[in-house]
């Protein structure tokens, strides 16, 4: 069956004559920021597509959402790993913001392919029209705040991780983050203060407990640190950070 241009909207003009069932539950699922739908739709999309990269670019930005740490590299380096890849999403990032340019999705989506291809005044450029599009849309502004702070620019990191605190006084992954900031200017009165926020917030935040008893150990507060590494090995007995937490307080002698 031929396809006709006339007919077709920019996306269907990129990707060939329709996406299949698929690719669009994916991406319908991925515009309506319905994370859980989308990363069981795009793994469907990986399976019938499987040298595609696309789907793993919105799997990386699904599991981005819902802080699955563990998953994301994997996802990301699946999505952005070659620079045929590379080109592949950035081409159809950016035919999906052609369609959907008020959806700060599609806009997260092609700050990604940016970054990926080094395009960071791009990438500021896609996550910050997303944080206009939708101010309460907590991912752009974690995903620019992320960006500034691998770029060393801790100043601009801090504003936009202020932000999302602003919006969200308990937000957990934004206190972690911005004392992450704070640390790269040695600022360790406001890093121990915002990890200590996000241990409040969220309990069982593994990495913002790592990151605090780190903190207290490097202010020489040791006693503090042991007893944040022993309850991480509580917390996560069998898991990576909770091994991390045995070796530091072996080293201890704890």
């Amino acid at each position: 069956m031929k396809c006709h241009a006339a007919m077709m909207t920019l996306l269907l003009f990129v990707i060939g004559c329709g996406p299949s069932q698929d690719e669009s539950a994916a991406t319908t699922s991925f515009l309506d920021g319905k994370w859980s739908a989308t990363i069981q739709n795009a793994v469907a999309w990986t399976a019938s597509d499987a040298t595609n990269p696309v789907p793993h670019a919105l799997l990386n930005v699904a599991y981005n959402a819902l802080n699955e740490h563990g998953k994301i590299k994997v996802e990301y380096e699946l999505a952005y790993g070659s620079s045929e890849n590379r080109s592949k999403v950035k081409e159809w990032a950016a035919a999906l913001v052609a369609s959907h340019p008020d959806n700060p999705s599609a806009l997260v989506l092609k700050g990604l392919a940016l970054e990926a291809v080094d395009d960071l005044p791009g990438a500021i450029d896609a996550y910050r029209k997303a944080m206009a599009v939708d101010p309460s849309f907590r991912l752009s502004f974690f995903l620019l705040g992320n960006l500034y702070l691998t770029n060393r620019d801790a100043d601009k990191a801090i504003a936009t991780y202020s932000r999302m605190l602003a919006a969200n006084p308990n937000d957990a992954d934004a206190h972690t983050s911005i004392a992450m900031a704070y640390l790269t200017k040695q600022d360790m009165a406001h890093v121990l203060s915002h990890l200590k926020k996000a241990t409040e917030s969220d309990p069982s935040n593994l990495t913002a407990h790592y990151n605090l008893a780190s903190a207290y150990l490097q202010t020489g507060a040791t006693e503090k640190g042991i007893e944040t590494l022993r309850k991480i090995v509580a917390l996560d007995p069998s898991g990576d950070i909770g091994r991390d937490a045995r070796a530091k307080l072996a080293q201890l002698g704890k």
